[in-house]
């Protein structure tokens, strides 16, 4: 139980998210939205082919615990380039 403890301020941190994203005006929370789902569909199908990589080829195992890192990663270097289509 105390292994989890950390996932309770990543949950408030959630919400507080979401609470910002319904603040913002449309085209912000659009390109918000947009990048998040480009950075999940690239998290997603990156650690979904490591996975069969991992598997077939014996490589290192993926460690889950840096998988939310790399979402916010790279939802951070896609914001860039989905605000620029909105200028």
């Amino acid at each position: 139980m105390l292994a989890v403890c950390p996932v309770i301020p990543a949950l408030f941190a959630l919400r507080e998210f979401v609470i910002f994203l319904r603040a913002m005006d449309e085209v912000q929370a659009r390109i918000q939205s947009e990048a998040l789902l480009i950075a999940a569909g690239v998290v997603g199908f990156g650690t979904f082919a490591w996975g069969f990589v991992e598997a077939w080829m014996d490589w290192p195992r993926f460690p889950a615990i840096l998988v939310l890192p790399a979402l916010a990663a790279v939802w951070g270097l896609a914001l860039p380039f989905v605000s620029r289509r909105y200028r």
